[in-house]
């Protein structure tokens, strides 16, 4: 008799043992699964993510504009237009009334002036048209052929650094009146699409000096002799 309670008693303790184990498991499991669950939900949190053309294009913090699409230059374009061309700090985004890509022949030939690189290879480049409130002061170049304050900018952008490497300012948007295909643009001063005619007419001088250096290659440093 003593015998069958030690063994029911033994028995009964086992199965105690067996429920707490089972108790501790059970949570152990929950704790996992909530560890689990918490991973897949911080997974699923909002990340910068890829476009079919490339990577989000932010203005100071990439190096090229290679992959971007006319309308992700835009975008570029607007904000180098609010970090660079805004002096007094309005958060009034600028429109853009045109992006596409251009060839430096084809700037000459829209009046918009000649460009060279003088190396072995061109980069691709890109035309973004501007219309906004823009300051110029303190631009190089900016005030040098007319007003500092304007309305219209064409922006050419050096697709492989990530740089305008041209710019033409228009203070009412005459001069790309034509390029805009918009007779509603007033002139920026009497006469100026007859001149404009006059000057996509002109084509620009040949490059006729030796390309010897790639692009993105350091020019040689000059060093001048002691007096």
């Amino acid at each position: 008799m003593r015998k069958r309670s030690i063994v029911g008693v033994a028995a009964l303790m086992l199965s105690i043992m067996s429920l707490a184990l089972s108790g501790c498991t059970q949570t152990d499991s929950t704790a996992v699964t909530s560890k689990a669950q918490a991973a897949t939900t911080s997974d699923k949190s909002p990340r910068p993510s890829l476009t079919s053309s490339g990577p989000v294009f932010e203005y100071g913090r990439v190096r090229n504009l290679v992959g971007a699409s006319p309308q992700e230059v835009g975008h570029y374009a607007q904000q180098y237009a609010q970090a660079e061309l805004n002096q007094d700090g309005s958060t009034t985004v600028p429109q853009v009334l045109l992006s596409r890509p251009i060839v430096p022949a084809e700037m000459a030939s829209l009046g918009m002036g000649c460009i060279y690189f003088g190396t072995i290879e061109e980069p691709p480049l890109m035309l973004v048209i501007l219309k906004g409130d823009f300051d110029l002061r303190g631009v190089p170049g900016g005030g040098m052929a007319g007003p500092s304050q304007v309305e219209y900018m064409g922006l050419t952008f050096d697709i492989w650094s990530a740089r305008v490497t041209h710019f033409v300012s228009s203070p009412k948007g005459g001069f790309f009146q034509g390029l805009l295909n918009d007779s509603t643009i007033q002139e920026d001063y009497p006469g100026q699409r007859e001149k404009l005619k006059a000057q996509q007419t002109a084509s620009c001088r040949e490059d006729k000096q030796p390309r010897t250096m790639h692009y993105g290659d350091t020019a040689p440093t000059a060093i001048m002799p002691n007096p």
